[in-house]
């Protein structure tokens, strides 16, 4: 019916029967709204928020047998989809009102509804079910509404004299308000105003503006007619009430209404959505061939399905499921595509909590599918996928995204090895390592050996190391040495780093006495070819390119114009490495540094011609750098290399660099066979220790979300917990961001999120498993210098090990009938062609890095954390204040300082040096602390055996590692009797007691 001329007056939180002409359509979409809207309004008042929902179905109509069709079961069943599905998620907006629930179910068969029935003849009939039945009563602190559903043919009086449908209102109980509606009957699950349309009205609108009978002063729209006329105090409901949809809720076929949404200025009917987050979307023949011959060909969790709109809870309850993924890609023969059992629940703490659900899947290759690899070039393959509930798919959560297969041919890496433990962003092609030649002249076994102990003995090293591999580890049949000769990448990790510029090894005599030992770290890349022996399949030219960022960072990503430039080659393609703009990344070679090196002349170590020997089909060829760090004469740009590093371990990137295949802008790592990437910061806690011990540090690097009109589509950081324990608590400090935007587009984005505000620059949250996302804000400006902290409960055990991987996730975007010229730098493209866009987008991982927490001792903390304070602070002294790094640096150097405080050391004595903390040989004697005050706790394993015990004094709290069974009677009576108790220990381990006193 058209709208009438003029709404100034609420009609009372009535719902308009609605227009025979509306039609349902798809869910999750954006509707026009019944009129123009001009504003969006909050008047301050009440709004139902967490709403408990009593559904009455009146009269014996409904308690007949058989049952009615549709059945209040199935009414039920509907509306509990409503209520804890994502339909109220759109609500969240409006102070929060989101998902509601239902608590109680009442078939009332003592009375019937006449028709014509009035609004006092609902409130006596509730008021009655109050007084003489179990129905939960309105109550203090509970937002409760009470959903009256009439049978068919019962109208209500409005019903007749002014054609209207239902209407939500309040009444007192006992003193106390609850809220209520009543709604007509159509007989129907489906249809302009059928029950469950109906009520989704009614709901959404006591929710957002539930006194309308008494104040109406809460959530209201104005706009204008298309007669000009003005729509005053309207509600959300009424808005849309001509736009509705008929989908299936929780299994069962129903028609449900939008609602208006001021944060999308359009209305909506959320139904939950579907997005493809994919990890590895490109695969070059070769890299595939390798996987199926060493591991079976898959590729585990290269991509998940996100599901957003639901709860863990109803996730499961709602039966939804993500059918397997269809299209042009998954119909490959020799592809399979299976989903992978670990599920991820953003908050699995919280499972009523509507949250993103990651779905992952695996792919598999076979031998089959190494026919389908174009010749030359790449080709792009769709793959679809669509969320159902129980069985039957959710209009409107269709999502899309394109996978490539490039050929083979041309020098390309590895980075996936199962059997190695190899993921997308650790390649098995690119291994560091430390050589101390002071120790062992022999680091490589059966290498040649370290001439001098020197950075050109450092040089030449690098060099006749290449060589030595290069002359004996060729045959991809023969022995791997990654995996036999070169040093361990997983303990290189501990140890390799930009803080460790000696090792110090003491005598065995007394007094003791101390040797150091120069360290020098390298990096050696594999690259791999396959293809025609001889000259006829030579690669001309193969280059590989070293760059170190300056700290952790997940922008790994391939762009000339900041982390990867490049000095041209004779084609204008890269040709040696730059600078990164503004130091974000550092270049490395093996003949020298930046200004002195010869790696990429003609016949340069790290320029040559790969060429397979006859007989083979493919061939290894080696590439590395010397990352002179330590080195003063290594001065970039007037600083020494060192000296523009923010953190202690980096990532670090070998790109192959060949004219004939070059490397397309916005390519990663994760995905891209022309980039390996190595990147793992590990920094270790204490046990037992104090709290600053148990606080984990690190600096990264991060470029801010490419400035668009719309703030949804920013850049996300992905931060996977792993086993953190629940209730640490994990803070983001960027002094170039105010940590109130950080939240505000957080609460745009996400149903639910658990981030705080620490200060103005620091986001927190609480760890309580899971994931969180961070989204990033919007600037023109430089990259944000971040310190990401993770505060460990003080319970953690010696010998645990955690793991976190932070990922950046941005979206790609895809339009309709727009053709775009592919870069130059796209591979083997013909930069003449238009190629049209498809209409759809997904999310995909930009980069990653990972933080490994070991929990140690102080003994073996201690003298690292020392070396780690020197340099730290004399990187601080080299940063001027201007500098984006400097603040980070301050709060990072106390955060360094705290943590050799708590572990025994005294952070005033270390000064800054490049060179780590003043060495000192240990005095058994000098090293004897003295701890006094009351025993507060002792500590018995499972078997009753003594482990420790914990001494307070008016500060703070000691622990202490004991087994003697004596000592423990001792500490039970001065527990007991509160004596004072004197523990003398070393000062750099407790765990070492020396003495006791107890005084009385």
């Amino acid at each position: 019916m058209p709208r009438k001329a003029s709404r100034s007056r609420k009609l009372s939180g009535i719902v308009e029967r609605a227009h025979p002409d509306s039609q349902p359509r798809s869910g999750d979409e954006q509707f026009s709204a019944d009129y123009t809207v001009t504003s969006t309004t909050d008047g301050g008042g009440r709004v139902l928020t967490d709403v408990e929902v009593i559904l009455v179905f009146w009269g014996s109509f409904w308690t007949t047998t058989p049952a009615p069709s549709p059945s209040s079961d199935e009414y039920k069943q509907a509306i509990i989809g409503i209520l804890t599905g994502p339909y109220m998620g759109g609500l969240r907006q409006y102070r929060g009102v989101a998902q509601g629930t239902l608590i109680f179910t009442d078939l009332n068969d003592s009375t019937s509804p006449v028709d014509q029935y009035t609004d006092d003849d609902v409130k006596t009939m509730l008021k009655d079910r109050l007084d003489h039945t179990s129905m939960p009563p309105p109550a203090s602190g509970h937002n409760r509404f009470y959903a009256v559903i009439v049978p068919p043919g019962i109208r209500n009086k409005l019903t007749t004299t002014n054609n209207f449908v239902g209407q939500h209102q309040s009444f007192t109980y006992k003193g106390v308000t609850g809220y209520y509606a009543w709604v007509d009957n159509t007989g129907s699950l489906t249809g302009h105003n059928c029950v469950t349309k109906v009520f989704s009205h009614e709901l959404i609108e006591a929710c957002t503006n539930p006194d309308v009978d008494t104040s109406n002063n809460s959530i209201l729209v104005n706009g204008t007619n298309p007669d000009g006329s003005t729509v005053t105090n309207d509600e959300i409901g009424d808005t849309c009430n001509n736009q509705f949809a008929t989908i299936d809720v929780n299994g069962v076929s129903c028609s449900v209404q939008a609602y208006w949404s001021k944060a999308d200025n359009a209305c909506i009917l959320p139904t939950g959505t579907l997005t493809f987050l994919v990890d590895k979307d490109t695969f070059g023949k070769d890299e595939v061939q390798d996987v199926i011959n060493t591991s079976g060909g898959t590729f585990e969790q290269a991509f998940w399905l996100v599901v957003d709109g639901f709860s863990k809870n109803t996730f499961s309850s709602l039966n939804v499921t993500v059918p397997l993924p269809t299209g042009a890609f998954a119909n490959l023969s020799g592809i399979s595509i299976t989903q992978n059992p670990n599920i991820d629940f953003e908050n699995g703490a919280d499972p009523g909590a509507q949250q993103r659900i990651r779905v992952p899947f695996d792919i598999t290759f076979s031998n089959a599918a190494l026919t389908h690899f174009p010749a030359s070039g790449s080709q792009t393959l769709e793959l679809d996928a669509f969320l159902a509930t129980d069985g039957n798919q959710v209009p409107g959560t269709n999502a899309s995204t394109l996978f490539e297969l490039v050929a083979g041919a041309d020098p390309y890496f590895t980075n996936v090895d199962p059997t190695q433990n190899n993921v997308f962003y650790l390649s098995q092609d690119l291994r560091v390592f430390t050589a101390t030649p002071g120790l062992s002249q022999h680091p490589v076994a059966g290498a040649p050996a370290f001439a001098s102990d020197s950075v050109n003995g450092a040089f030449t090293y690098i060099q006749d190391l290449l060589t030595f591999l290069n002359n004996n580890f060729s045959d991809p049949a023969g022995a791997d040495p990654f995996n036999s000769i070169l040093p361990s990448q997983g303990a290189a990790l501990q140890a390799d780093s930009s803080v460790t510029p000696f090792t110090i090894q003491l005598t065995p005599t007394f007094p003791p006495t101390f040797n150091i030992f120069n360290n020098y770290n390298f990096a050696v890349a594999r690259v791999r070819m396959r293809g025609t022996a001889g000259p006829a399949g030579e690669a001309k030219n193969a280059r590989v390119f070293f760059r170190l960022f300056v700290t952790q960072s997940p922008d790994t990503d391939y762009q000339t114009s900041t982390t990867y430039p490049f000095n041209p080659d004779a084609a204008g393609l890269p040709g040696s490495p730059q600078v990164g703009a503004g130091h974000v990344t550092l270049p490395f070679f093996a003949t020298g540094n930046l200004a002195g090196n010869t790696d990429y002349d003609n016949g340069g170590v790290n320029n040559r011609d790969i060429e397979i020997a006859s007989g083979n089909d493919s061939i290894w060829v080696y590439y590395g750098c010397f990352l002179n760090l330590y080195d003063s004469a290594n001065v970039i740009d007037g600083k020494q290399a060192l000296a523009w590093l923010a953190g202690t371990h980096h990532c670090l990137v070998a790109q192959i660099a060949f004219d004939d295949a070059p490397i397309f802008i916005g390519a990663r790592p994760e995905a891209s066979d022309k980039l390996a990437q190595r990147n793992l910061q590990v920094t270790v806690s204490d046990n037992p220790g104090p709290a600053s011990t148990h606080r984990i540090p690190q600096t990264f690097d991060i470029r801010p979300s490419t400035m668009v009109s719309r703030k949804t589509l920013v850049d996300e950081l992905m931060i996977d917990w792993g086993k953190i324990p629940h209730g640490s608590v994990a803070s983001i400090y960027w002094p170039q961001v105010q940590a109130s935007d950080v939240l505000a587009l957080a609460s745009q984005l996400y149903p639910a999120h658990s981030l705080t505000a620490g200060d103005t620059n620091t986001i927190q949250c609480k760890i309580t498993g899971g994931v969180t996302y961070v989204p990033i804000p919007m600037t023109a400006g430089e990259n944000f210098a971040g310190l990401l902290t993770v505060d460990l409960p003080t319970t953690v055990v010696t010998g645990e090990e955690f793991n976190v991987i932070v990922r950046r996730v941005g979206r790609q975007v895809s339009k309709r009938d727009v053709s775009i010229q592919r870069p130059v730098l796209e591979r083997n493209a013909n930069p003449d062609v238009a190629v049209p866009r498809q209409p759809f987008s997904w999310r995909y991982v930009i980069g990653t890095f990972q933080i490994k927490i070991p929990v140690s001792t102080s003994a073996v903390m201690l003298r690292p954390e020392e070396d780690t304070l020197a340099i730290m602070k004399w990187r601080l002294q080299q940063t001027a204040p201007s500098n984006r790094w400097f603040a980070v640096l301050q709060r990072y150097v106390a955060f360094l300082a705290d943590r050799v405080a708590g572990l025994g050391g005294d952070p005033n004595a270390i000064p800054p040096s490049p060179n780590g903390a003043p060495v000192e040989v240990p005095s058994p004697c000098l090293d004897v602390v003295e701890y006094t005050g009351k025993v507060a706790e002792i500590i018995f394993d499972c078997f009753g055996e003594l482990e420790g015990f914990v001494l307070a004094d008016c500060c703070t709290t000691h622990a202490f590692k004991t087994c003697e069974r004596q000592v423990g009677e001792l500490l039970l009576r001065a527990c007991r009797d509160r004596l004072l108790l004197s523990v003398f220990a070393l000062k750099h381990d407790r765990s070492k007691v020396h003495r006791m006193v107890i005084r009385g």
